[in-house]
């Protein structure tokens, strides 16, 4: 090839020197059209490469194109498809997501009769399937069925699978348990039109509903006072009502307030107290009467169909249980009665305090002396059974009797008192007689002294409270009496030091009364007076009677 080169330069050479012409020309002459058939060879090499790559991008561009055109087309179906189930059961759900439960997801390419949940411990789960299709609830329990829409409240968590027997579309919502209340509190979300439930929750149905109601989760309760209205001495003695519920509603919300006493009337119940744990104190088949020392929850469950009512009033105006138990009486109701262990000897001094004694203070569980309590001469002592304090003196008086649930007692002079034993359940208070009753210094007074005391405590529930000087003039015959700014009405009680020491006064012409009947009011506007006749005027010197005035 070289030898073959040399020859051509050599040609080249002689035919640039015939022609006049340099040497290289013909050999540059020579190699540019090489060099420029390569280029066009290379170009057109190039070009078909291009031409190849172009149709190839075209048929990608076709096939993509189609591809997009059949995945819309099967995307726009499902959507469709989607969209017409969303809407055949969109009623139902939006009928729960009112009543606030939350949609769980649903993946558009999910099985759209099916639904696979993991619940929460505690918490509800209702299923719907449209067209009132069959339900399948399948648990690691076991399974369960109902038409259309269903209700599974859990204490545990657990995987289900639910589905709709004839394909119809279904869907899953959530809700708290202690929002719903679970599955004791369906009454309060659903008034007509309710889901199947599905039980499951027994073992924290008390627990969760405790928890709604603590939560103030229920809605605003009724408060029909027909009932009081039908108890005088009730509605006369400070009682308001609290809440009521009808048939349909099982149980009644009570937000108790510090220091007050309850009744719940209605048929069979039962008080449920709530703080740390759920305690069922009392079962009754007619009324249900406590009373509390701080603010707590408490819930009376009805048995029946009867509409419940619940009324509260202050410990302290009432005399605590004690005073709950005769009004109770005197408006012939009958019930069972709770104090929680605690506050038995707080509850007592609200029994001192409404019978007007001044400064009450509760008893520890032990031995009351009689040389560190020389001005006690009234007590009040609240028992679970039959165990309590107890003295060999014979001169107390105590109503009721020692022994029973409470007794208020007077004791003449201050007495030793032997302590309850170590396993009794009771609390005591412990006070001096009221001021007003300082009149009464015979030791034999002490029957009248106990006799006031339980209608100073009646007095106080309706609203009275008494006095023995302000406005009062005793005369030879007669004692005057002045109404003060804001009185509306008055009791008066004549009060001698010899028996029978107690001398209900009445206007003239007015029947006379007891102190265990119905009290004899007048009415008296503030700077008008009354005059009362004091009968057997002679027997006493006005002087020595002391008038004690219950106004209000």
């Amino acid at each position: 090839m070289k030898d073959d080169e040399r020859e051509l330069e050599e040609v080249e050479r002689a035919l640039s020197i015939l022609g006049g012409r340099h040497p290289e020309q013909i050999r540059a002459a020579r190699e540019d059209a090489v060099a420029a058939a390569r280029r066009k060879k290379e170009l057109e090499e190039e070009s078909a490469r291009e031409a190849n790559r172009s149709r190839r991008r075209m048929m990608l561009v076709v096939i993509a194109t189609g591809c997009v055109v059949v995945v819309g087309a099967v995307v726009t179906r499902i959507a469709l498809a989607r969209s017409s189930e969303d809407a055949e059961v969109a009623p139902l759900v939006a009928r729960y997501a009112a009543l606030g439960f939350d949609v769980l997801p649903h993946g558009s390419f999910a099985a759209q009769d099916r639904a696979e949940v993991s619940t929460i411990a505690g918490d509800c789960y209702v299923f719907v399937a449209a067209r009132k299709s069959p339900i399948r609830i399948e648990r690691p329990i076991g399974s369960a069925g109902a038409k259309g829409e269903a209700l599974v409240c859990t204490c545990a968590a657990e995987a289900m699978t639910v589905r709709s027997t004839d394909g119809a579309p279904l869907r899953a919502l959530h809700i708290g348990g202690s929002a719903l209340g679970g599955s004791r509190a369906l009454a309060y979300r659903f008034a007509d039109h309710a889901p199947t439930l599905i039980a499951g929750d027994d073992a924290c149905a008390d627990d969760t509903l405790a928890s709604f109601a603590q939560n103030k989760r229920y809605p605003k309760q009724e408060a029909d006072g027909a009932w009081l209205a039908a108890h005088p001495a009730l509605s006369g003695s400070g009682f308001t009502t609290l809440a009521s519920a009808p048939a349909r509603l099982p149980f009644v919300f009570v937000e108790g307030s510090a220091s007050s006493c309850f009744i719940a009337s209605g048929g069979e119940l039962t008080l449920w107290t709530i703080g740390d744990s759920v305690q069922k104190p009392v079962h009754a088949k007619s009324a249900v009467a406590w009373c509390a020392v701080k603010p707590a929850t408490f819930v009376v469950e009805r048995t029946g169909a009867e509409t419940v009512s619940v009324v509260s009033a202050p410990s302290k105006r009432i005399a605590g249980m004690l005073g709950l138990r005769e009004i109770l009486a005197r408006d012939s109701i009958t019930a069972a009665t709770w104090t929680r262990d605690e506050d038995r000897g707080e509850i007592a001094a609200d029994t001192l305090r409404a019978s007007v004694v001044a400064d009450p203070v509760t008893q520890p569980l032990e031995a009351i002396d009689a040389r560190k309590t020389r001005d006690v001469r009234v007590l009040v002592f609240s028992i679970a059974g039959q165990d309590g304090w107890t003295t060999d003196d014979l001169d107390v008086r105590c109503s009721p009797a020692l022994g029973a649930a409470e007794s208020l007692c007077v004791q003449p002079r201050a007495l030793d008192w032997h302590p309850p034993p170590p396993s009794a359940i009771c609390g005591a208070a412990l006070g001096p007689l009221p001021y007003w009753m300082s009149a009464l210094t015979d030791a034999h007074a002490i029957d009248a002294e106990l006799a006031l005391m339980a209608f100073a405590r009646r007095m106080t529930a309706r609203g009275f409270s008494p006095g023995v000087i302000e406005g009062i003039t005793e005369k030879a015959d007669s004692v005057d009496i002045l109404g003060r700014s804001g009185d509306d009405a008055i009791i008066a009680v004549g009060l001698w030091p010899v028996a029978p020491f107690i001398h209900p006064y009445a206007d003239e012409g007015s029947a006379p009364w007891t102190l265990d009947g119905e009290p004899h009011v007048m009415h008296i506007a503030a700077g008008e007076r009354v005059s009362l006749p004091v009968h057997s005027a002679a027997a006493i010197a006005p002087e020595k009677r002391r008038t004690v005035v219950f106004r209000k």
